[in-house]
């Protein structure tokens, strides 16, 4: 009796130890092929497993390994090509991934170093200081300062060839509009160029323009009218009076 469970302890433990072997193998098969007898299997392990059902693990690889020996040289030539180019193309995928995992890390590096850019210009000491980075790409480099507010931009970002190009004082688009719609810039406390026109005096010149354009077409109206009006006076013939008047 003791010798019968020191068996049954054995078959247990063996089970145990192949257990690992069995899902060592599936997790292996289940990632890409490391050569052409492994894709050869990968194809064709179904198959013959429906072709001999029942049959055990170690029987099925037996079998295709037999038929991957009656294979011809040529068969296995591009199964073993094929596979090497699914290694080949894992292999780009995984260095493609890696590097856009890079990208993203330093772009967000970069985003985290502007904020902290920001929080320093915010100072009361450093107010008026225009950011280390363009507004438009977040990039570093030589920047064209916008005397309005704190804003820099890549000349190219702004379509010029060169921050030299640029009139001074130049205020970039935002502040721009500011001064359209007669509005203080954010740099008010510094030099800010030329005063933005009040908006009572731009809605009186806009007015003005109105009155006078009214006008204008008042004396165009008047002056067409007069034309016609002589054109259809014409005087009439001595015998066409006569013939009213026996009419």
């Amino acid at each position: 009796a003791e010798k019968a469970a020191k068996e049954g302890g054995k078959e247990k433990k063996a089970k145990k130890e192949e257990a690992p072997k069995e899902k060592k193998e599936k997790s292996s098969s289940s990632g890409v092929p490391k050569n052409g007898f492994e894709l050869f299997c990968n194809h064709n392990r179904s198959k013959v497993q429906e072709a001999n059902p029942g049959v055990g693990a170690s029987d099925i690889a037996a079998v295709m390994l037999e038929m991957w020996k009656n294979l011809k040289e040529e068969s296995r030539k591009k199964f073993d090509n094929k596979a090497q180019n699914m290694l080949k193309e894992k292999a780009e995928e995984a260095e493609e991934a890696e590097a856009m995992k890079k990208a993203s890390k330093e772009k967000k590096a970069k985003e985290k170093e502007s904020k902290i850019v920001r929080v320093d210009d915010a100072s009361s000491s450093d107010e008026g200081r225009n950011h280390d980075y363009c507004d438009k790409c977040g990039n570093a480099g030589d920047l064209a300062c916008c005397d309005g507010c704190p804003a820099a931009y890549h000349p190219r970002c702004i379509n010029v060839k060169s921050a030299a190009l640029l009139p001074d004082p130049w205020f970039c688009e935002a502040c721009e509009e500011l001064r359209k719609a007669g509005k203080r810039l954010p740099n008010e406390y510094g030099e800010t160029g030329p005063p933005a026109p009040a908006a009572s005096e731009r809605e009186k010149e806009e007015k003005r323009e109105k009155e006078e354009k009214r006008e204008k077409e008042k004396r165009e109206k008047e002056r067409r009218e007069k034309e016609e009006k002589q054109s259809k006076t014409v005087s009439t013939p001595p015998e066409s009076r006569e013939e009213e008047r026996v009419g």
